[in-house]
């Protein structure tokens, strides 16, 4: 295993427990059976403790696609603030803390607010930014959506390492909160569908491409199509081509 590797799962087993987002904490889904919980076993989601500076533990949830990434900033189980930026491959760790920075500022916060990061994220060079983030912001708890983690889902797929940390997150969120069975739709660059079955495993999905995408192929291949728009049209049945 790597320096780098190492770092990720020691962090992982030192994130905070008392801050965690909803989407990885242990609450029960509505029909009251247990649903899965994060790395490390037990925990409970109102324990909220103390930051690093004496101030409110919390908790930054960071989700990567591969053309915008989303952040939440959990206190306990409250989201506080989120925000969306660009997903972009060439950002530094520099750029990424200052972007944060920024944004924490408008919360009203800073990083000493912050006790540890959790990342699903399917671009890898940006995972590995993320994690460079979590060092200079003082070595900040870091956990990593991916191999390894045990987020309590079974995964029945041929092959588990396959899962995008995406797909993950969204079958345990929905879960959580929804119990099951339950079909998850995320629409994205591409447009994921994935099931979750009664018992809580994941049992796969599909992966098509996603709506932007779609719209961008049928522009570029059909010459006499102008680019329009993606928005409700003004009625179902289109009576010319920039409907």
């Amino acid at each position: 295993m790597d320096r780098r590797s190492s770092r990720r799962v020691l962090q992982a087993q030192d994130l905070p427990r008392g801050s965690a987002a909803p989407m990885i904490a242990p609450v029960r889904p509505h029909n009251g059976r247990p649903s899965p919980c994060r790395h490390g076993g037990r925990c409970d989601p109102r324990r909220a403790g103390r930051g690093r500076q004496g101030g409110a533990q919390m908790l930054l949830a960071v989700d990567v696609g591969n053309t915008q990434t989303v952040l939440g900033l959990f206190d306990a189980t409250e989201l506080v603030a989120h925000w969306r930026i660009h997903s972009d491959a060439s950002t530094t760790a520099d750029e990424l803390r200052l972007k944060v920075s920024g944004m924490l500022g408008l919360a009203g916060r800073t990083w000493d607010d912050v006790a540890g990061i959790a990342l699903a994220s399917v671009v890898p060079r940006l995972t590995f930014a993320w994690e460079e983030v979590a060092e200079q912001a003082g070595g900040l708890a870091m956990m990593v959506v991916g191999p390894g983690l045990r987020t309590g889902m079974p995964i029945r797929y041929d092959n588990p390492h396959e899962v995008g940390a995406d797909r993950i997150v969204n079958g345990v969120a929905a879960y959580a909160s929804r119990g099951g069975p339950v079909v998850v739709i995320d629409f994205g660059t591409a447009t994921t569908l994935d099931v979750v079955d009664a018992d809580g495993a994941y049992l796969g999905g599909v992966i098509a491409p996603g709506v932007e995408t779609s719209a961008e192929a049928l522009f570029t291949k059909a010459a006499r199509l102008s680019k329009v728009d993606l928005e409700a049209p003004v009625k179902v049945i289109g009576t010319n081509t920039r409907m």
